[in-house]
């Protein structure tokens, strides 16, 4: 016979995250870093080209040169920061940047879960940003290092650079 005034009983399993998602190779992750890069430096590259171009040969004077660049990288700024605001956006929605996005492959924690925004800022790119960046003005040799020694521990085992070490991510193809 059954108590009314049992607590309710159901079975709970637990549910399996996927924890067998595949990590992205070295070259998909290499891809996705200059595609974001050539996006971010390209408008300045063709500033630059014009500028040196134009000024080399004398077919624009100084003045035409300089009102030129005034609204050169007025625009390049304005690129700046519509793609910083698409990268924010792809990051917090899905954990990737355009790059990351047009080759397929995003950052998730470890255990497979969402990556939050705050993490990939603060935890993934400060970091070892400030520390190169500090390495830099004290000791230059020492801010590369740290640069060439993040990237290259991409060569481990579980292709997880130092930047992925301190935020407890990985990026896997989605």
């Amino acid at each position: 016979m059954e108590n009314p005034y049992a607590a309710p009983t159901a079975h709970v399993s637990d549910v399996a995250q996927d924890t067998q998602l595949e990590l992205a190779s070295r070259a998909t992750r290499l891809g996705a870093f200059l595609l974001d890069n050539a996006l971010m430096l390209g408008p300045i590259f063709i500033v630059l080209f014009y500028v040196g171009f134009a000024t080399a040969s004398h077919r624009l004077d100084q003045s035409k040169v300089t009102a030129d660049m005034s609204w050169m990288f007025a625009v390049v700024g304005l690129i700046f920061l519509v793609l910083a605001v698409v990268n924010f956006v792809f990051l917090y929605n899905n954990g990737q940047t355009i790059g990351k996005r047009w080759l397929g492959i995003k950052i998730v924690r470890l255990d497979g879960s969402r990556c939050g925004l705050a993490r990939i800022l603060f935890l993934r790119s400060l970091p070892l940003g400030f520390l190169g960046g500090i390495l830099n003005r004290v000791v230059p040799p020492l801010g590369y290092i740290v640069t060439l020694a993040d990237g290259l521990s991409i060569f481990r085992n579980d292709r997880r650079c130092l930047h992925d070490l301190i935020a407890d991510t990985k990026v896997v193809k989605v």
